[in-house]
């Protein structure tokens, strides 16, 4: 497929000292209360997707750790773990308070190629003495990017990802801009419903500026 193709692609242009290095790198690295993987933590090397309660709750319970990171899905989620595990939408911007009776997955998203129709990249602080978590998100230029991936004689349809999503998101920008008027209307307790409905359709939510 097109990952595995771009895999292979990468591997062609690095030399032995490179491989060398990327091969001697530990699966997950753990200090403290944190540990951090690419995937999940439940066999890291098998190069899971966390998609779902099930899997983030296979991760959660195979850290070591109290507060766990993660990526390789390319779009935001906060999952915790209270008896049963729970999923949480992050907001961008809005710090998230981590209690410490609790065990937390945080899947940070992707700096390119997000892959929940908002094109701007993703990435996540965390305050280890706050214990406060916070999600955001920042345009970047992804048509270029798209521009050097077809140039490069990577598969044109990762290019047309960043594509689509940039049509997606002026799409979501019109559909703000009439909405907001709207929004401002609502409660606190309307505008947190609202979000929670829209993030999911849109990308964003619609307090977003």
């Amino acid at each position: 497929d097109d990952a595995r193709e771009a895999a292979y692609w990468t591997r062609s242009r690095l030399g032995t000292a490179e491989r060398d290095f990327l091969a001697a790198l530990p699966f997950t690295v753990s200090r403290e209360e944190l540990c951090f993987v690419h995937a999940s933590a439940d066999a890291p090397e098998k190069w899971n997707y966390i998609t779902s309660t099930l899997q983030a709750g296979r991760s959660i319970n195979a850290s070591p750790a109290a507060v766990t990171f993660a990526g390789h899905v390319h779009h935001q989620s906060l999952y915790f773990s209270a008896g049963s595990v729970r999923v949480f939408q992050p907001v961008p911007g809005v710090p998230i308070p981590l209690n410490p009776r609790q065990r937390w997955l945080a899947v940070a998203g992707s700096v390119g190629q997000p892959r929940d129709g908002n094109n701007a990249a993703a990435y996540a602080l965390y305050d280890e003495e706050e214990r406060i978590l916070t999600f955001f998100r920042v345009p970047y230029d992804h048509m270029t990017a798209a521009r050097k991936i077809v140039a490069a004689g990577l598969p044109e349809r990762l290019a047309l990802e960043d594509k689509m999503l940039s049509a997606h998101y002026t799409a979501v920008k019109k559909s703000h801009a009439s909405l907001i008027k709207l929004y401002d209307l609502l409660s606190l307790e309307q505008k947190k419903l609202a979000d929670g409905i829209v993030i999911g359709f849109m990308g964003v939510p619609i307090g977003m500026t």
